[in-house]
């Protein structure tokens, strides 16, 4: 016993809760409102109270203060002075003793008085009086801890989420009937980890045990007083203690060690806690710690009368995740759970509920973006369970990506097919793909979806087939409580049986639906005892039978019906470790082609045939056959092929091609028939049974098929079958014209979508007519027969074999980037022609302006309105994959330049029929905006990303002018999405366009940025022109250069004088100088000029050298304007091919962009300015060599080989070092390469030499123009590079 002093010592606000170090005890608890707090210290026994110690210190709404000389194994509480103001919120009264929130152990058990409510409970005002009885008697106290465990040899198994199998268990269930354990030690944690036990999970195969709650909980009174017991544990008392009556004895380090233990068999140990409410229950319930401690701030209140709790949880109270204390005290336990007793995940109980905001659920709440930042978390996995009973409670899908998702609906639906009901067909398969049309959003992956056939609360598995009503008698509320449909079926009577034959169906349906269990994509779930076949006796919320209806019966499983379940779930376990394809970590959805014929997911009748529209909506239809495919590191592909038949007879199953030569690894009709090949091509199916295959064929290899299968459109399904799908929410019918068959209604389904299929094939030619005057083209055609107004064709993309279908792509680091005009250069083919000779010269990659179709035959393309078609002005589909096949072949990328941010002005029809597309309140330099909020607006372009990446095989892409979409978050979610659906495999890039210079978007999804900044002011250094934007790069610009080669934005948050003043930009000196695109000329910077003059009739030709070397050999990723490899003194000039009207308002207003340049004041000045609609502008645009195109040939090839020879190799990891102006026109700036050593330039676009006292006393890596003179300075028209090795 320590002698305690008269008042504590202020101590710390953080951290909180009661911390011994080594000298005393620092107490720290938040109340927001408490107008005092008392800190009560009691004597060992926790009956009586030796001192009352005002909280000296309250800082930042912490009250705080030092015990010295104080040790853990102290025994404390709290009491909270304040308003008693129930109708404020407020419950504040001193008399009740408070356990405190971050308490690490309880002393003593909660005895249920009246003294315990705040209120007296039969008063006739009820909560609005004020009890004045101490709880002190009837309170557990808080115990100080110093949490000593040595956890160094411990080793987390660290399970990947694709190879997690969950097991559902009860600390004290589970080994209550286990008659190896001694009497005093079952039901806890000490017998968590008895051998027996962690040889069965062993032998299960499961990689992780999710623990039913074991934070401290409460006993509630009313089942006590029905002599039962709060069995579940969803009354949590406090969020930092182990339950107490899960010990053997007194020590929780018994805990720790069954962690570790489990954690030496490869286990893991997931957490079932409680954060959405507490114990304390409704405004009627008792003081017992958040109520008293500060109610308003813990709970949520009901607006208007904060007497009242909200109650979304159908518990009575709400836990207030929208304060920043509440939220920060659970995220401290999960750390505390996670660092002291090495816990490996946290399934959230009501989930929703701690993302619910002011305006009801965010994925984008406090509460998950805390989690999903914080390091301790990372690694670690967190489940939710995605509803409660508040408004818009059912969230299945929405949570944010790092979440998993207990999936209900995949209960639900795999339930309803094997108990035969009608039309389950399309939701079985839903389900088996890990409920892609849940959770495929947000790069989410599919084991964010938990798949499971029965938990903790409703029936077992067994009881499933054994029962159709519940049975909950025993709960002691006429059988009223749990769920009402439970999707059972009893088989023929109701509860055991000994009939036989309905004993044969029970087993196999539970067989049936343990195979469909384990081969479905996501994370399985098995709640514990289902793996022998354990009762409830029909009880279907058993959270209060704390007895032999809710405890593990182990004698069943030592039956020989229990051993063979055990048997068989083993199994099946056993082969999704096995087998890859049982456990993809993609969603599927049949868009590779990994074999011809295999598609990457396929769904089959029993006759082998791919499943039509209409085959999927036939009610009756009970068989499915599910076949996945991935492919090997040998170049060849597993097939495992799932066949279920849900009837109530044998089904014989044609296998569909190919097949290879199939093993049949297991049949849940006869479970004791070991692997074996299988003979011919059908197999027989038992009735209520599913049977499992695997073969190999082989791969495509280099005439593979690439398909990315759009959900809109058109798609071939057969050679005469064509389904089409297209969004017109603003019309009320469409139909669908094919030429040479008569119109065809299409089918509206829901919100704004239209379906039909047509006898029709690849060639066919199409057009939706969406009213009687008004017929439009396909938005998402993949080829126009001619031009935006004609009709639209079908397309089998699966008709191109790809030569290089193995190209993976090259690291973004390699790459030289040459952006061309493809009609300028004889379209496709005529590019594919010319990719050697830029090989040659050194390039890389090409990007390809845009080609979605446009109006007429000569654009720049960025009036295309057809995202998915290319122009038919440049050649086919086919001609432009070829040309990507020529590129892959020579070791060149392929970028293209995509435009999601407005539509061309002619030939967008959307908004007859889908105006939605639009939105009515921004418009942009082009029109109005694109509205992104919209799912469908979103998913199309994703698609449209995804298309070019996937289908034609594209390296990267170039996403126009991003500054002009609104919705942000849209931009990363899209980048996320492209990356998720190309694979981890494929090197692909993604570029943005962005004048706003929003560097945060560079620390995601995309690679890196068109640096304008560094454009302008090298041309303001090679020109001396101020105009127009240049103007804001005028003033120092050898110090703004400096600041691009070190950083990157010239412009990082400074005013911006384009924009009056206003900021632009944001820090980007953290970011590598990859994240980049560096070019002297684009198209834009040429064509926007009124003559399109190129820096070659623009810049002294000795400067322009120097700056090209420059460009070529900074760290930045170069891009080089087609013809400046060969000098060409051409324009690039803006042109077009408009109809006369839009052609007439094109060019006056192209010559009214000028009419403020003095060059252009003039009506006559501007009429020189080419006509973009005349053809003759066109013509003159072709980039034809120089007269001195040698020179440049020359000295492009030598400064690439440059680059490629000491640059390219270590620029992964490269950073500035810093960068200097050295004179009015010349920089110096040097970095630090991926593998130590120092790259330096210099550069002096001036006229006078530019002195470089620090000059490295290396030879030069690389010089163009004169150099360094005599004294060492920097001649005019210079550059020279040195590369210094690592010291």
């Amino acid at each position: 016993m320590i002698l305690l002093p008269d008042r504590l010592e202020g101590g710390l606000p953080y951290p909180l809760g009661a911390t011994f170090d080594g000298l005393g005890i620092n107490f720290a608890v938040y109340s927001a409102h408490a107008e005092k707090i008392e800190l009560c210290v009691f004597e060992e026994t926790g009956r009586r109270e030796i001192a009352r110690l005002p909280m000296p210190e309250w800082t930042d709404e912490v009250w705080h203060g030092y015990l010295p000389g104080a040790k853990p194994g102290l025994l404390y509480g709290y009491r909270a002075h304040g308003p008693y103001a129930p109708h404020e919120g407020h419950r504040f009264n001193p008399n009740k003793l408070l356990i405190d929130p971050y308490a690490r152990s309880l002393s003593g058990e909660l005895r249920w008085t009246d003294a315990l409510f705040g209120y007296r409970v039969n008063a006739a005002r009820a909560d609005l009086t004020f009890d004045r009885r101490d709880s002190a008697p009837a309170m557990p106290k808080s115990m100080v801890t110093a949490d000593p465990f040595d956890w160094s040899g411990d080793q987390r198994p660290n399970t990947p989420w694709s190879d997690t199998v969950i097991y559902e268990c009860h600390v004290r269930g589970l080994t209550m009937l286990m008659e190896e354990v001694r009497p005093p030690v079952r039901g806890t944690f000490a017998a968590l980890t008895h051998p027996k036990v962690i040889d069965h999970l062993k032998r299960l195969g499961v990689t992780a045990v999710e623990l039913l709650p074991i934070h401290a909980f409460v006993q509630d009174r009313f089942l006590q007083e029905k002599g039962l017991a709060n069995y579940w544990g969803y009354s949590s008392l406090n969020y930092f203690t182990p339950e107490r009556s899960y010990l053997s004895g007194g020590d929780q380090n018994e805990l720790r060690m069954a962690v570790r233990k489990l954690h030496a068999a490869g286990l893991e140990v997931i957490l079932d806690v409680v954060f959405n409410h507490t114990a304390e229950g409704s405004e009627r319930g008792p003081t017992l710690s958040f109520r008293g401690l500060d109610n308003a701030s813990y709970y949520t209140l009901v607006d208007g009368d904060r007497r009242f709790c909200v109650n979304d949880t159908g518990t009575g109270n709400t836990v207030n995740m929208s304060k920043a204390r509440v939220v920060q005290m659970v995220a401290d336990s999960l750390r505390y759970w996670t660092k002291s007793y090495g816990i490996d995940g946290f399934r959230f109980d009501l989930g929703v509920t701690l993302g619910r905001e002011k305006h009801g659920f965010d994925p984008g709440a406090g509460f998950f973006d805390v989690l999903r930042q914080d390091p301790t978390l990372q690694g670690i996995k967190l489940i939710s369970e995605p509803w409660d009973i508040g408004p818009g409670g059912y969230q299945l899908g929405h949570h944010p990506p790092g979440f998993a998702e207990w999936n209900d609906r995949f209960r639900d639906d795999v339930r309803g097919y094997w108990r035969d009901d009608e039309g389950r067909r399309p939701d079985l398969a839903a389900r088996l793909s890990g409920s892609g049309d849940i959770f495929d959003r947000r790069a989410r992956r599919p084991w964010a979806s938990v798949n499971f056939l029965a938990s903790h609360d409703g029936f077992t598995l067994a009881d499933l087939v054994t029962y159709e009503n519940r049975h909950n008698e025993a709960n002691g509320e006429d059988n009223r409580d749990g769920h009402g449909e439970n999707l059972s079926r009893n088989w023929g009577t109701e509860g055991p049986t000994a009939d036989v034959d309905i004993q044969r169906t029970r087993g196999r349906v539970m067989r049936a639906m343990l195979t469909t269990l384990f081969a479905s994509s996501g994370t399985p779930m098995l709640l514990g005892g289902d793996e022998f076949g354990r009762t409830q006796r029909g009880n279907n919320n058993a959270y209060c039978q704390d007895n032999e209806i809710s405890w593990f019966d182990w004698r069943q499983l030592e039956s020989p019906e229990g051993q063979a379940q055990i048997d068989f779930v083993s199994r099946l376990i056993a082969l999704r470790k096995t087998y890859g394809a049982l456990r993809p970590n993609q969603f599927l959805h049949g868009q590779n082609e990994y074999a011809p014929g295999v598609l990457d997911v396929d769904w089959f009748d029993e006759h082998g045939r791919g499943l039509s529209a209409d085959d999927w909506q036939t009610p009756h239809a009970s068989a499915l056959a599910m076949r996945r495919a991935a492919p090997r590191d040998d170049g060849r592909v597993d097939l495992i092929t799932l066949l279920t038949n849900a009837s109530d007879e044998a089904i014989t199953f044609h296998l569909p091609e190919p097949m290879g030569a199939p093993t049949l690894l297991l049949d849940s009709a006869h479970p004791g028939v070991g692997e074996h090949a299988l003979t011919g091509t059908q197999v027989e199916v038992g009735a209520h049974s599913a049977v499992l295959l695997h073969s190999v064929v082989e791969g495509a290899g280099g005439a593979g098929r690439w398909v990315h299968e759009l959900p809109f459109g058109a798609t071939v399904l057969a050679d005469d079958r064509t389904r089409f799908r297209l969004w017109a929410p603003a019309r009320e019918a469409v139909i669908l014209e094919v030429e040479g068959l008569p119109g065809q209604p299409m089918t509206p389904t829901e919100d704004g979508w239209f379906e039909a299929e047509a006898p029709c094939g690849a060639g066919s030619l199409y057009k939706y007519r969406v009213s009687d005057d008004v017929c439009v083209p396909d938005p998402a055609s993949r080829r126009q027969n001619g031009d935006v107004h004609d009709a639209s064709l079908v397309v089998d993309p699966a008709a191109y074999r790809w030569r290089t279908a193995d190209w993976m792509g090259r690291p973004w680091e390699e790459a030289v980037i040459y952006e061309l005009h493809p009609g300028l250069m004889d379209g496709f083919a005529g590019v594919a022609e010319q990719l050697a000779d830029l090989k040659d010269l050194g390039f890389t990659a090409i990007e390809l302006m845009p080609i979605a179709d446009f109006p007429g035959q000569r654009n720049w393309g960025y009036d295309g309105v057809l995202p998915f078609a290319p122009d038919a002005a440049y050649g086919s589909p086919d001609e432009l994959k070829a040309m990507i096949d020529r590129a892959h072949e020579l070791g060149m990328m392929v970028f293209l330049d995509v435009v999601y941010n407005h539509f061309g002005p002619d030939g967008n029809a959307l908004g007859a029929y889908a105006p939605q597309v639009f939105r009515d309140d921004i418009q942009t330099p082009w029109g109005a905006a694109i509205d992104f909020r919209r799912p469908e607006v979103r998913r199309f372009f994703i698609e449209n990303a995804i298309y070019w990446i996937n289908e034609y095989r594209f390296d990267g892409l170039r996403f126009d002018a991003v500054h002009a979409i609104s919705e942000r978050d849209w931009i990363d979610e899209m980048g996320e999405a492209v990356r998720a659906a190309a694979g981890r495999d494929r090197h692909i890039h993604l570029i943005l366009e962005n004048d706003d210079n929003v560097p945060e978007h560079l620390s995601g999804a995309f690679d890196a940025q068109w640096n304008d900044d560094a454009h302008h002011v090298l041309h303001v250094m090679l020109t001396g022109e101020t105009e127009g934007y240049y103007a804001a790069y005028a003033e120092a610009p050898a110090k703004a250069m400096a600041r691009s080669l070190a950083e990157g934005f010239v412009y990082q948050g400074e005013p911006f004088p384009l924009r009056d003043g206003a900021p632009r930009g944001g820090p980007s000196a953290s970011l590598p100088p990859t994240a980049f695109v560096n070019f002297i000329q684009n198209h834009d910077q040429i064509g926007n000029r009124a003559l399109g003059e190129r820096l070659t009739v623009l810049a002294d030709p000795k400067a322009l050298k120097a700056a090209t070397a420059l460009l070529l050999l900074a760290p930045q990723i170069p891009m080089v304007f087609m013809g400046d490899g060969v000098g060409s003194r051409a324009p690039f000039l803006y042109f077009t091919d408009h109809n006369d009207d839009l052609a007439e308002a094109v060019r006056e207003g192209r010559r009214a962009e000028f009419a403020h340049f003095p060059a252009f004041a003039d009506a006559e000045a501007r009429a020189q300015i080419p006509d973009p609609n005349d053809p003759e502008t066109y013509e003159a645009s072709h980039p034809e060599p120089g007269p001195d195109a040698a020179d440049w040939r020359h000295l492009y090839r030598d400064l690439l080989q440059i680059r490629a020879r000491d640059l390219i190799p270590r620029l992964k990891g490269a950073h500035s070092l810093g960068a200097s102006a050295i004179g009015p026109a010349a920089v110096k700036a040097s970095w630090r390469l991926g593998d130590g050593s120092r790259w330096t330039l210099a550069l002096n676009l001036g006229s006078e030499p530019a002195e470089l006292a620090d000059a490295p006393q290396r030879v030069a890596a690389a010089t163009v123009g004169e150099g360094l003179d005599d004294d060492g300075a920097l001649a005019p028209a210079s550059l020279i590079a040195w590369l210094e090795p690592r010291r």
